[in-house]
């Protein structure tokens, strides 16, 4: 669990959602040892909880020695993406922003929160609608029709 106040900010390890995992493979007995966590945040914030032995960036200063150390670090959205690219599989990739479109029109990502109760509205469009209809595109419907 780790835990840390950035910048007025909480980050929460045990209160975030868990997205994926990279690491170095090498045994956390190793100085060379990394791992880091991404999480995202009930407000759609995300970032990293990441651990590292003494010869590692996430080293901390103990007295005259390095030891092993942990750090937790906010991420923008192009620097998740970035992350996300270099070290996840592209399921992974793809569960947090979606497959890259073949076609030819341009598309973002939006993450939004909504209340429960109208992800469940939404839910319920997309089953009475069938026919290949998302959330993405009853969102879009009615953006458009404003």
């Amino acid at each position: 669990m780790a835990k840390k106040i950035i910048n007025g900010k909480q980050y929460d390890t045990e209160k975030a959602v868990f997205i994926g995992k990279w690491s170095n493979k090498l045994l956390e007995t190793d100085p060379n040892y990394i791992t880091e966590c991404l999480y995202k945040k009930r407000t759609g914030e995300f970032f990293l909880s990441c651990e590292g032995g003494e010869s590692t960036k996430y080293a901390v200063s103990s007295g005259n020695t390095w030891t092993q150390g942990s750090k937790i670090i906010p991420l923008s959205y192009e620097e998740v993406k970035q992350w996300s690219n270099e070290k996840l599989s592209q399921i992974e990739y793809d569960a947090i922003f979606g497959a890259i479109s073949t076609d030819y029109e341009s598309k973002e990502t939006l993450f939004l929160t909504i209340s429960s109760a109208m992800y469940d509205k939404l839910d319920r469009l997309v089953s009475e609608r069938g026919n290949g209809a998302t959330k993405s595109s009853i969102i879009e419907e009615l953006i458009a029709s404003i």
